[in-house]
């Protein structure tokens, strides 16, 4: 068994820190899930207003998350704050937007149904104790009031203060929502040299019947407004800015201008910067403890229990460990007894800071780092160690590029997938998740499941797994009479005969646009091109449009569907007016 480590000092500064955030508090839920949630309230010194802070509420947005972050470690001479920094951690995890459904599109749901909507039940909470809330995001591009190119136009996120009106009227007050963003703006502007950088406001107009983004309505800036009727905004940094660090600086020095506004007075700021770096892990192995640092290799007897007790690093948030092919993403406090090679991987959290393989004594000489895998849809490449499952979406094209220790006697077959040749090795062969696949050879009942066997000279090593996941629809963009409106999937467009329609794009989860067809069905814009209608204006009038594919009996109600090898993944109404 590896060395005891000794953390005197480590322990002494933890309990140093604890000391000097007295006035924070932390409460957790869902413990021990990968949706795990930790709230933190910092109390001031004297009363004063309380700013709800979201960040990571999808989880492909590390800056709203990493910048919520550095606010837990404030005091404050006056006022509160909340802070949520990893709203929804298993989206992180998986540095991807969503899990089951956009959480930031749940707060209109008044049942649960999936984890997400658990998680939006506990934030809502929050919400209605805060008088103020800000939403932590990334967004594309730039956004400008008018058109000025493809990254910089109405339809772009990036580098705005988002609202959903200018003022909210209520009966007791007025919520001047405008006024507020534009102090922040005309404050941190100063500070930004680069023009391109300069912060705007962005009023969606929610609660307008002639909204374009009709689908924040579902949003949490929308539930804090009307429901908790406090000033709420979206904070927008670009993802198009290349470093994280300048995105970090944007997001706090936006919430810091917030806190001014509100009288929120900091005490005790906390600057932390470093790397995240593993110091150590504890772990209690057949009821022994243990502690390995990173890059320490934990030999095991089969059959031998394994829990990891507690992670070490430079950073006291954020910190998760995986057990690979046991439990979940969030491993900490959960005993397993080991029975093949494996690996521990500790996270900060999307980004891996340790690995700390797991070998078995009678496997050692099966040793395999697992290979790399090309996703060519978004230009990304993903390890596969032994056990993992590989996540891709139908239609997406990959391949299998290698072994990660480039171990020329590895074979890597895909059960199902046949590369034409006599071959048993499936590594170097583009693969398309769709046409590909014979789906017989999947494992699972839903057809959607395959192995991939890996073997070394000829003996069995273990297994990975491929899972093919249906195409996820989020946005259909379009242009009704020249202005620009953002769908989500069952959303309903009203217009009148004689007005212009035109399809610009769909956003689709991880294959390109150009894999599926958006079809305004009843409507023909090209013989050639079958159930396509992208690209050009469509002029509704009752002789363009084919009235039998009407969906009702006025005969007036058409649907645009997003198609691919004739399957329909998602449905967008439109309803024509006389």
């Amino acid at each position: 068994m590896k060395y005891l480590k000794k953390i005197i000092l480590f322990l002494i500064i933890i309990n140093l820190r604890i000391t000097l955030f007295a006035n924070t508090e932390i409460e957790s839920y869902f413990i021990g899930t990968d949706y795990e949630l930790n709230v933190y309230t910092i109390t001031g010194e004297e009363e004063g207003a309380t700013l709800l802070i979201i960040g990571g509420i999808q989880g492909d947005e590390p800056a709203g998350f990493l910048s919520a972050d550095y606010f837990v470690d404030l005091t404050l001479k006056k006022g509160n704050l909340i802070v949520i920094p990893r709203a929804n951690l298993h989206s992180i995890f998986l540095s991807q937007r969503q899990v089951n459904y956009d959480m930031n599109r749940r707060f209109k749901q008044d049942t649960p149904t999936i984890y997400e909507d658990e998680v939006v039940e506990i934030i809502k909470q929050y919400i209605n104790k805060a008088d103020l809330l800000l939403n932590l995001h990334e967004g594309s591009g730039f956004y400008r009031p008018e058109w000025e190119g493809p990254m910089h136009n109405p339809k772009r996120y990036g580098q705005c203060i988002i609202a959903d009106t200018d003022v909210y009227l209520l009966p007791d007050k007025t919520i001047n929502l405008k006024e507020i963003a534009e102090f922040v703006i005309d404050e941190i502007n100063q500070h930004i040299d680069e023009k391109e950088y300069r912060y705007s406001f962005n009023n969606h107009n929610t609660i307008s019947d002639n909204t374009i983004h009709i689908e924040q309505r579902k949003s949490a800036s929308y539930y804090g407004l009307t429901k908790a009727n406090i000033p709420s905004f979206g904070i927008e940094v670009s993802k198009n800015i290349p470093s994280t660090i300048l995105k970090k600086q944007y997001i706090k020095l936006i919430i810091k201008e917030f806190m001014k506004y509100f009288d929120i007075q900091i005490d005790y700021p906390y600057i932390f910067n470093e790397e995240p770096e593993l110091l150590y892990i504890l772990c209690e192995i057949d009821n022994q403890k243990y502690y390995f640092e990173n890059n320490d290799k934990i030999i095991l007897s089969k059959g031998s229990s394994i829990e990891i007790k507690k992670i070490y690093t430079n950073y006291e948030r954020g910190n998760y460990a995986d057990i690979i092919g046991f439990g979940n993403k969030n491993d900490i406090n959960k005993r397993f007894r080991i029975d093949s090679n494996t690996e521990i991987k500790v996270y900060k959290d999307n980004v891996t800071i340790a690995n700390i393989p797991i070998r078995i004594k009678e496997d050692m000489e099966k040793l395999y780092a697992g290979f790399r895998v090309k996703i060519y849809d978004d230009n990304s490449f993903v390890n596969i160690e032994l056990e993992d499952t590989l996540f891709i979406t139908e239609a997406v094209d990959f391949e299998i590029i290698g072994t990660i220790n480039n171990n020329s006697d590895i074979t890597i077959n895909l059960l199902g997938y046949d590369n034409k040749t006599a071959k048993i090795d499936d590594q170097h062969f583009k693969i398309n998740s769709h046409y590909s696949m014979i789906n017989r050879y999947a494992v699972n009942a839903d057809k959607n499941l395959y192995q991939f066997i890996i073997k070394e000279n000829n003996n069995l090593i273990g297994y990975s797994y491929l899972k093919v996941e249906p195409i996820i629809v989020y946005d259909l963009n379009l242009y009704h009479n020249n202005k620009l409106v953002v769908m989500s999937p069952g959303d309903t467009l009203y217009a009148s005969y004689g007005d212009t329609l035109l399809i610009e794009d769909v956003e689709i989860s991880q294959i390109s646009s150009d894999k599926v067809k958006v079809n305004l069905a009843g409507y023909v814009l090209d013989y050639q091109k079958d159930a396509e209608d992208r690209g050009a204006n469509i002029y509704l009038t009752e002789k363009n449009l084919i009235n039998r594919f009407a969906v009702n009996k006025e005969k007036n109600h058409y649907e645009i569907h997003i198609l691919f090898n004739q399957k329909q993944y998602a449905v967008f109404n439109l309803i024509l007016e006389k």
